[in-house]
């Protein structure tokens, strides 16, 4: 899982997606996600800019595996 995890990463910052850059050369299939778990733990202060972020770049891979988590503070 970690393995995966650094290979998706090394494809968000160095191929780039969105705002990071030109488009991505490899887009995993829905099996190489299988157990990949994306969370996001937010406060208010920074939700809009982490949601924005995490939207750009991981929900375009892998809508069904993010999960965000707001704590209120």
């Amino acid at each position: 899982m970690a393995f995966l995890a650094i290979i998706l990463v090394y494809l968000l910052v160095d191929k780039g997606l969105g705002r990071y850059g030109s488009q991505i050369e490899y887009v995993p299939t829905t099996s190489d996600l299988d157990g990949l778990v994306i969370a996001v733990k937010t406060t208010l202060k920074f939700h809009e800019s982490r949601i924005r972020d995490i939207i750009d770049t991981w929900f375009q891979l892998a809508p069904n595996n993010v999960s965000f988590f707001f704590i209120h503070n």
